[in-house]
């Protein structure tokens, strides 16, 4: 009776096969863990406004050595504000969020005399300008008051309500004593969009 001879595996079809079988178990196992949890603006954040869970959405991303540098959900305190301004979709880095607003500003509420640029909105910069009128109606040239940035918009309601709305100004201290004097005197105000 003739005997068949068993082929024998090659140390290297099993190593290949082996390698193989690792890499297999390591796609399935990097597939059906849960990923990390990280907060991304759902609406435009200004700078100084407080986040809330109502302006911010939850999304799972492998971030890898990135990961301490965003904002996860249980990071999410009630004191949080914004320290720049976040765009909405954008992925909300640490860096960008604190306790407080950084010193040196204030935050002032104006009404524009002229409805501001449709591009004007939370978290645009943008520079404050009046017209100072002079003894006997006349008019001195336009002054800038520097650059402030949009916290909020308040849209106009009601009948007499003004139809350029309010504007809330986070504005450098150094500018606040002119932008409240204008404010009080009355003068004619402007906000313009700059590149600053």
């Amino acid at each position: 009776m003739a005997r068949l001879g068993r082929k024998r595996v090659s140390k290297l079809s099993v190593l290949i096969i082996g390698i193989f079988a690792s890499a297999l178990a390591i796609l399935v196992w990097g597939y059906t863990r849960p990923l990390p949890e990280y907060l991304i603006a759902s609406s435009q954040l200004g700078y100084g406004s407080e986040l809330a869970a109502s302006d911010l959405q939850v999304v799972r991303l492998e971030l890898g050595e990135l990961s301490d540098l965003y904002l996860a959900p249980k990071d999410l305190t009630a004191d949080l504000v914004a320290l720049r301004p976040i765009a909405p979709g954008e992925l909300v880095p640490k860096s960008a969020v604190g306790n407080q607003i950084q010193s040196g500003f204030s935050v002032v509420t104006v009404t524009p005399s002229q409805l501001p640029s449709s591009e004007i909105g939370v978290g645009t910069r943008v520079e404050l300008w009046i017209v100072p009128e002079l003894q006997n109606s006349m008019w001195e040239p336009a002054t800038s008051l520097g650059y402030a940035d949009v916290v909020a918009v308040i849209e106009p309601e009601g009948v007499f309500a003004e139809e350029t709305g309010t504007y809330e100004l986070l504005v450098p201290n150094e500018n606040l004593n002119a932008i409240l004097e204008a404010v009080a005197i009355g003068h004619p105000m402007f906000l313009v969009q700059g590149g600053f």
